[in-house]
This record gives C-alpha cells, structure tokens and sequence, in this order.
C-alpha cells in the first residue's frame, strides 16, 4: 500500500493537470466539539466537518481540495510529538496524497500547513482559477486569554495570529484568496473583516453564534465546477447554511457575506472605532455572545451598510429579544 501511494504521488507529480480552483480547509479539532442534532444523537462537529470535507474532495472534478485536521496532539513518553493531524490532497476528484503531522509553532497559526499546501499545490489553468480558504472551529478570539488548543494550552491563537496564518498560505505577490469562509461564533465583526479585507475578495462568517454543524459548503465544489461565480457559491453558502439552521433553531441565525471591494471605502474608521471600543471592556464581555452593532452608539453606516449581505432570523424567545426583521450585519462585543 504504501509503494502504491508513492506511485500515484510521483505520478501527479511528474504529469499534473491544471487546475480551476484550489480549496483549502483548516478543521480545527483541538477541543470540545461535541453537539447534538434536532433527535438527541450526540456528533462531533470537527468529524461531521471533515466527512463533508472528504465529499467535497471527491466531486471537485477540476480542482484541488486541502483538507487539514487539527487533531488534538498527544506526546510518546511525554516527550516526542505523535503526529496526530491528518492532512488529505484530493486533486481532479482523487485522494492523491495523505499523511500525520504534528503543528511547529506556538506563536503563529498554521505553519505547518502553509507549508504542506505550498509544496503540493500545482498549477493552475490560468492567473483567474479561484482559491477559497475555510476555517472551522470555535470563535477567534480578539486576544489570547485563554488557550484555544486543549493539549496545546501554551498555543497562542487570536484575531491577529488568524489573519496573519490565512496570509501565509498566499505567494508573495498572488492575488487574495477570492472567498474566505469562517464558520465560526462572532468573527463577523468590523475588526476582523477589515484585517482580513487585503487577503480576500469576499468573507462569509457569523456575526453572532454560529451553531456547531458549520456552515454547508457541500454545494462548494459543483457550483466551482460549473463556473459559477464567487459571489453566488458565497450567496449559495449562506442561503442553504439558513434555510437548515431555521429548521430547529429557535435563537438567533446571523450570517452575512461581505465583499471587501465595497467595505473597505467605510472599515477602516469603523473597525479603529470598534477597537477603540474594545478597550473599554472587561475580560468576561470579550467573551460574551456578540450583539448588533447598531446597539453601539458609534455604529453608523451610509446607504444600508454597503457591501453586506445578511440572513436573520431573530430568537423566538428571551427577555432582550427585539422583534425586527433587519439585521446590521456587523457583530460586536459590549
């Protein structure tokens, strides 16, 4: 078995096809994803993310899939890393590649699979084939209080060490990732949306909780397939990612699709005010659910908040709930 999977991967290596698109996931499974569906039956959502991964690995026909799970990591006599990662290359719909790695780096975000992902990668088609990047986990956080890696607890992990790992997995001077999927709680925020708007055209995230089956991205990879265009696999996304959360959720459901090309003319006053803002609060609001920023009194945005597409649904119960049909869009923490 393992001179047959050297074979396949001298193989494609020695006579890759063109791609249309590259899609790189960053599953992250270093903590407790467990969660229930609508019948009581307990899942894993790194799991269930990493099945819908794989299929997605197999129907993109035209291009290639990363796949990468962040196992949590355990050590041999507590001293020698086990290498419990996975990472999976699927290319034209074929698994050519898979192996165990262990992370290199306690102070920035997804070294090591930067590294995988530039050795492997082949060309593309043309300059335009599309890259889309998506992170699966918990929320980002705005800064390391906490650790975020169960069995790495020294790893630190916030906004800025996210922005900066989604940047290293780009070549000096390659054009920005076309979409950028967060499938996390509350990372759909002024801050980091505007730190992120230089390395994407376009971001789909959650302004506030986000319920841990994820965003559906099945769709991904016949839309690529069929040449749709970002804006529509983004639109697609977000729609299907609703319409499944509606069925049994009766809190809250925000998610919202920002092209940077149209943000950016507002962001940056409104993410320096929005840091500003941080500033002022404890440790424990830094980890409250985020809130509509039209509830902050420095929130105010010309022509609807240009650039932003959102589907809400208010919760069905609670003290504070607003009965509104309309949503800003941006989370925020107070």
């Amino acid at each position: 078995m393992i001179v047959s999977c050297r074979s396949s991967e001298k193989l494609y290596k020695n006579h890759p096809s063109p791609v249309d698109y590259s899609i790189i996931y960053v599953i992250h499974g270093d903590s407790n994803y467990l969660y229930h569906t609508i019948h009581g039956k307990p899942k894993q959502a790194d799991l269930h993310a990493m099945k819908e991964a794989r299929y997605v690995g197999r129907h993109a026909r035209h291009g290639e899939v990363f796949i990468f799970h962040q196992n949590p990591e355990h050590k041999i006599l507590w001293i020698f890393p086990r290498k419990d990662r996975k990472f999976l290359y699927y290319r034209n719909g074929r698994l050519v590649h898979q192996k165990r790695y262990s992370p290199h780096s306690n102070k920035k975000a997804f070294v090591t699979e930067a590294k995988l992902y530039h050795k492997y990668t082949q060309r593309a088609k043309s300059a335009s084939a599309r890259k889309i990047f998506i992170y699966m986990g918990h929320e980002v956080p705005i800064r390391f209080d906490y650790p975020y890696n169960f069995s790495r607890p020294k790893a630190r992990f916030n906004t800025d060490i996210f922005v900066r790992g989604v940047k290293s997995f780009l070549p000096s001077g390659a054009p920005p990732f076309d979409l950028t999927v967060i499938s996390t709680c509350n990372n759909g925020t002024p801050l980091m949306v505007h730190k992120l708007s230089p390395y994407t055209h376009y971001i789909l995230a959650s302004p506030q909780n986000l319920h841990l089956s994820y965003i559906n991205t099945k769709v991904m990879a016949s839309m690529l397939n069929k040449g749709k265009s970002t804006r529509q696999i983004a639109d697609t996304m977000a729609a299907r990612t609703y319409k499944r959360l509606s069925g049994f959720l009766e809190t809250a459901i925000t998610l919202s699709v920002y092209n940077t090309s149209r943000t950016k003319k507002y962001l940056p006053a409104l993410a320096q005010k929005y840091h500003s803002h941080l500033k002022k609060l404890s440790e424990k609001e830094l980890l409250d659910d985020n809130q509509d920023c039209t509830n902050l009194p420095f929130f105010h945005l010309p022509d609807h908040h240009p650039g932003v597409k959102t589907w809400y649904k208010p919760p069905a119960f609670g003290r504070k709930v607003r009965h509104r049909d309309q949503y800003s869009g941006w989370g925020c923490k107070n």
